[in-house]
């Protein structure tokens, strides 16, 4: 199964079982930038395939929309989208991140894409937070 029919079966299953009381989306499909191998593209193809809008409408419990704002592949305009799809949606806009979570120190581009293939990076400030409050508010005890 790829990662994006995955990601949609976890939304089917998510809101069918009482026991799962929210979804985060961490980061939707983005425009390729010419970063992905020629031996992923049936995965991208079936991944824009999938509207998230209308993926998160039909999902009836809360959902967290975590937005860099120096992300290169998912704009402010998307995310907003994603937002306003879903009743129950909060946006966690996250400064200086880009789409893997990561702080960006300044606009360019090449030291954003180089971040995405470091792993001594951390996460932005502010991802943990966002995500832990959210889980938090809507856990069930």
């Amino acid at each position: 199964m790829t990662k994006g029919r995955s990601r949609h079966v976890a939304l089917l299953a998510g809101d069918r079982d009482p026991g799962i009381c929210a979804a985060i989306l961490v980061a939707a499909p983005g425009r390729p930038l010419g970063l992905f191998d020629p031996r992923v593209q049936d995965f991208l193809i079936h991944t824009m395939a999938i509207d998230p809008a209308r993926e998160i409408a039909r999902y009836g419990k809360p959902v967290l929309v975590v937005q860099g704002d120096r992300n290169l592949q998912v704009g402010m305009g998307d995310a907003i989208l994603l937002t306003r799809a879903c009743p129950a949606a909060e946006l966690a806009l996250v400064t200086d991140a880009n789409h893997v979570l990561k702080r960006v120190p300044g606009s360019g581009r090449a030291a954003n894409l180089a971040s995405y293939a470091d792993p001594s990076l951390p996460m932005a400030d502010g991802v943990v937070d966002a995500i832990a409050t959210f889980i938090f508010k809507h856990t069930v005890l």
